[in-house]
């Protein structure tokens, strides 16, 4: 049996609303039964004073609940969609700053001080200090090989040297290491279009939420990431064979299985998502518009 998670969420809906929806109907049945006895001819059937009363009552709220409750919705996943678009963005380039300064800061001061120590390990010293800078600067070289990893996961540079498919494809190549999985890829469509930079980081961060959700907690033998383009929509997938989750107990605490996270990237850009689960292994599917507009200037 698959279960099936749609981690879209619908908008909120304030208890104004509902208060809005009880008055409305019982002002627009109240408004049809004043009128049904002036439109009604006489003798007319209970099914046909039903119908009438049903196509009454339909056309005095439509327009209301439109005006009320539709249209509001619809506003506030609008808002909602831009905030988290922006914050998206803001965060990225947030993420940017600090690996920049990471590198061109604290990187090359460690590796100024590791040049150093070599020259001194070079030079005559007695055995003891040799093997003590050698200890020092091999301490150092896993420092900088740390910082540089953390560097790596703030900002996806290969992004603007290698372009989206191939960034993936690095990507799993860094991950797999960390996986008993076998890690696969599959591209459709990638190689005609250039995608957008916010964009393209975003879809970054799904596939690379959705690798660590799949090595983290499926115990799978295969986890397979596909991008497929069609011009109009942009499918992400990531598919493992793992046990599978217990998508009703997944979502409060998706925060800790990188769901969440998923969700809002996917928002961000007017997208959606969903998780399919069985006793056969996790898909995390999402479906993106191919095309956005850059609005973090």
């Amino acid at each position: 049996m698959t279960d099936r998670l749609d981690l879209t969420p619908y908008p909120v809906k304030p208890l104004k609303l509902y208060a809005i929806v009880l008055l409305l109907s019982f002002g627009a049945e109240f408004v049809v039964m004043s009128l049904l006895p002036y439109i009604l001819p006489i003798g007319s059937s209970v099914v046909f004073e039903a119908i009438i009363d049903s196509c009454l009552l339909t056309l005095l709220l439509a327009p209301a609940l439109w005006f009320w409750m539709i249209r509001p919705i619809q506003q506030l996943a609008q808002s909602r969609m831009l905030f988290l678009r922006r914050s998206m963005f803001a965060q990225e380039s947030e993420r940017q700053r600090l690996r920049q300064e990471l590198h061109d800061g604290i990187g090359q001061s460690i590796t100024s001080v590791l040049l150093h120590l070599r020259a001194m390990e070079e030079s005559p010293q007695s055995a003891e200090i040799r093997s003590e800078l050698s200890e020092v600067r091999k301490t150092g070289a896993d420092i900088l090989v740390e910082l540089r990893r953390l560097v790596s996961g703030l900002h996806p540079a290969v992004l603007d040297t290698l372009g989206l498919s191939q960034a993936i494809e690095k990507l799993v190549r860094d991950m797999q290491p960390s996986s008993k999985a076998i890690i696969s890829t599959a591209f459709k469509g990638m190689d005609t279009i250039s995608f957008e930079r916010n964009y393209a980081t975003t879809v970054y961060r799904i596939v690379q939420e959705g690798l660590a959700n799949a090595i983290k907690h499926a115990n799978a033998a295969h986890i397979r990431v596909e991008l497929s383009n069609d011009q109009q929509e942009l499918h992400v997938r990531v598919q493992d064979d793992g046990i599978g989750m217990a998508l009703s107990r997944a979502l409060p605490t998706a925060s800790g299985n990188g769901l969440i996270s998923i969700r809002e990237r996917v928002m961000s850009v007017g997208g959606q998502v969903e998780v399919l689960s069985s006793e056969k292994g996790t898909t995390v599917h999402a479906v993106l518009p191919a095309r956005t507009e850059d609005v973090s200037s």
